[in-house]
């Protein structure tokens, strides 16, 4: 059953794919889209990728799920939701971090450290505020290896965040960012 999960995802992911070249096939032979166009386009396809993700990790668990991203190639449609600011990223991310490799769960730290400043909500929602999590505030929001321009606007995002929710990890990740 495990093995037609599988199948089934890989099925799913390359059915994506293909309509990805497809659009991107057809859209040569058109007039060229919007910006605004071509967004959509993205995003809808993050988000079906993430649906998929989503189902995945309810039937399947977190650890076979992240194992099947990595055979796969499958974490850069988790990287690019997370760049759009989808908010359905963070439960997937919570969930699969912990059950990633080392290599991912740096790609992953990189990611939502870049988002950080355009998505600040969303990463925060997807962070753990256990000290032995793998991805912690600690990681995301400090300043180490990025630029004063990054510091200043990831500051000035983390404040605008008011969700009571994620109030403990935007007051940590704010002292991280002044204080570092």
């Amino acid at each position: 059953m495990s093995f037609l999960r599988r199948l089934s995802t890989a099925a799913l992911l390359s059915l994506t794919m293909g309509l990805c070249l497809l659009d991107a096939h057809t859209t040569l032979h058109q007039p060229a889209s919007s910006p605004a166009l071509i967004e959509a386009r993205t995003q809808e396809h993050a988000g079906q990728a993430l649906h998929t993700i989503s189902q995945d990790i309810a039937s399947n668990g977190a650890a076979p799920t992240a194992r099947a991203l990595s055979q796969q190639n499958g974490w850069q449609n988790v990287t690019r939701a997370l760049a759009l600011g989808q908010p359905e990223v963070a439960p997937v991310l919570s969930s699969l971090i912990p059950a990633s490799s080392s290599q991912t769960t740096a790609l992953l730290r990189r990611s939502m450290k870049t988002a950080l400043p355009h998505h600040p909500s969303v990463v925060l929602s997807a962070l753990r505020e256990q000290t032995d999590s793998p991805v912690a505030p600690r990681d995301v929001c400090s300043a180490k290896g990025m630029s004063r321009t990054w510091r200043k606007n990831a500051t000035q995002a983390v404040a605008t965040v008011h969700d009571i929710r994620l109030s403990s990890r935007a007051r940590q990740c704010l002292s991280l960012l002044q204080n570092g």
